[in-house]
């Protein structure tokens, strides 16, 4: 496994939509993870929604009930950057995997880049 990247596991319905969604703009789904990865380093909503006590819950699957679901991989520059998201993640009281899981999610609801892509300049 490289060290280069970041993995969210999403249901199969939000893993198909993020895939359609990415699709719109021409991107595949691991370049749309990785830019909003980078969004996040930035903005810092997690940390904000953490301060504010309100830092996604995670749903577990039923005791013995493991099923695999599909995931979304970023591919980044460098360990570095991994790290740091790794860190923070942790500052964030989540791991790495529901971090970016909820990042991808959120932009199946908010549509920020849909937003950004259609202003007027």
């Amino acid at each position: 496994m490289s060290k280069q990247q970041i993995t969210a596991r999403l249901d199969p319905q939000e893993k198909d939509a993020f895939d359609s969604y990415a699709a719109q703009f021409g991107l595949d789904s691991s370049e749309l993870a990785k830019l909003l990865l980078v969004r996040e380093r930035k903005l810092q909503r997690l940390l904000a929604l953490k301060n504010k006590r309100q830092v996604p819950q995670v749903e577990r699957q039923p005791w013995g009930r493991a099923i695999k679901k599909p995931t979304v991989t970023a591919h980044l520059s460098n360990s570095a950057e991994v790290e740091a998201f790794d860190q923070y993640a942790i500052s964030c009281n989540l791991s790495r995997q529901t971090a970016a899981a909820w990042l991808l999610t959120s932009e199946l609801k908010e549509k920020w880049l849909e937003k950004a892509l259609s202003l007027k300049l």
